[in-house]
């Protein structure tokens, strides 16, 4: 039983062999067959890749042959036309040289003649170009769009002006050839007038000769009317007097104000000036300290004294800095040996140019204000002047003006006052222990606070 057990075991293994092997040979033919079928699939991919780029080649070819031989065709006919045009523009030269030497014209003649070339200037035999200065000027774009928005100004728009009426009927005290002809020293500002006035009710008002009034100026807003104050000039200093008197007197219902057109009494103070060159001389009171401030953030201590050297003599330069990158912080202080010095250097002048600058004229004095435009700039950077404060003024600024050791009266550094220190401890032992709440166990009212915890 044995043995053919054994047998059996061998019989199987053999056949399991053949079996794997059977499969293992077809799955080889199978690769075979696939690799065989992807060899065959990319073959017919390059041949038609590469029938493809023939066509489009041979394609390619064909254009640009059709396109070369269309350019030929039409550079022949541009040269055809070009030639054309060469012979008969030489024709009509021809033709023409033959006019102007013939004596006697001919009837072919006649017939060139009803044809002149395109380009012939004008003879200035058959006539002059007349104008007539006398004719009104005709208005400007800008004054007909004016005229259409607002028609109600058509007569001021379109009165004549001097240049439209001739030099010989010019009357000059009608059309003066300069404002200051007009204006004259005798002169009244009327106010408080009614939109409804118009220049023959303040010649009326007035009640003077007709040539004792030079000028009304009645300014007028875009609608026309009166803004409510008018300008009224004289010849004479009697006619002034007159129309100042009837000032407060009554005029449409209102009463006018009437004044000397030099009096400039109860004008309003106009705004100070801002600072030239960003220097404000008046804002401190005079110190041999200079304050500079809107400086860039690269400004050095060292290029701050190159800059200001020009003023006059300087002791130190503090430039306030960051402590982290130590770069500018955008303002510093710089300490001159005199007040002069300082003012010079927010004026931007030199000590010989402060005693010159009232006699220079024309291009020195421009030469003199650039050089100034530019000592008030650094780095591309108007900087702002003005006097810094002295350090004694900072230090009864800051404690109160109590007594100082130290220091010179001109600024020198002002050093507090050391205080001696007291003991305030008390001398109980047990005072520190009676005001302990744990020690003596005493009760305590609650102070309202809440405690919680995060779960």
């Amino acid at each position: 039983m044995s043995k053919t057990k054994v047998g059996g075991d061998q019989k199987r293994k053999a056949e399991r062999k053949a079996a794997k092997a059977a499969a293992n040979a077809a799955n080889g033919a199978a690769d075979v067959d696939a690799k065989m079928t992807d060899a065959g699939s990319e073959l017919k991919k390059e041949k038609k890749e590469k029938k493809e780029k023939k066509d489009t080649a041979e394609k390619k070819e064909k254009k640009e042959k059709k396109e070369k031989k269309e350019r030929d065709e039409d550079s022949e006919e541009k040269k055809e036309r070009k030639a054309k045009r060469k012979e008969k523009k030489r024709q009509e030269e021809e033709s023409n040289e033959t006019e102007s030497t013939s004596p006697n014209p001919t009837a072919d003649d006649d017939d060139t003649e009803e044809s002149p070339p395109k380009k012939r200037k004008r003879d200035a035999a058959e006539g002059d170009l007349e104008i007539d200065v006398s004719l009104p000027q005709p208005p400007s774009k800008k004054a007909l769009r004016k005229l259409k928005k607002h028609p109600e100004l058509a007569p001021k728009i379109l009165k004549p002006t001097p240049s439209n009426a001739p030099k010989a009927e010019i009357d000059k005290s009608t059309f003066p050839e300069h404002s200051s002809q007009v204006r004259s020293k005798h002169g009244v500002w009327i106010g408080n007038l009614a939109f409804s006035t118009t220049a023959d009710t303040l010649r009326d008002f007035i009640a003077l000769k007709p040539e004792d009034v030079t000028r009304v100026n009645l300014p007028t807003d875009e609608r026309g009317r009166n803004k409510g104050f008018a300008y009224i000039d004289f010849d004479s200093e009697d006619a002034l007097d007159h129309a100042l008197k009837l000032s407060e007197a009554l005029l449409g219902g209102r009463k006018v104000l009437i004044k000397n057109s030099k009096d400039f009494s109860k004008r309003p103070a106009s705004a100070p000036a801002p600072p030239k060159n960003g220097a404000n001389i008046d804002k401190n009171p005079p110190s041999r300290i200079l304050y500079v401030g809107n400086l860039d953030f690269s400004t050095t201590a060292e290029a701050l004294q190159e800059h200001f050297e020009f003023a006059g003599k300087i002791q130190r330069v503090r430039l306030a800095t960051f402590e982290d990158s130590g770069k500018c912080k955008g303002f510093g202080f710089v300490d001159f040996l005199d007040i002069e010095s300082v003012r010079r250097a927010m004026l931007g002048l030199t000590a010989e140019e402060e005693g010159t600058m009232n006699e220079l004229e024309g291009k020195a004095e421009v030469e003199l204000a650039s050089r100034r435009k530019r000592r008030a700039m650094l780095i591309g950077r108007t900087i702002t002047m003005e006097y810094g404060q002295d350090p004694s003024v900072r230090y009864k600024k800051r404690f109160g003006g109590k007594d100082r050791e130290g220091g010179d009266e001109e600024g020198g550094s002002a050093v507090p006052r050391k205080k001696e220190w007291k003991d305030t401890r008390s001398t109980d032992a047990g005072a520190a222990y009676s005001s302990d709440v744990r020690r003596t166990g005493a009760i305590t009212a609650g102070e309202g606070k809440k405690m919680t915890f995060a779960e």
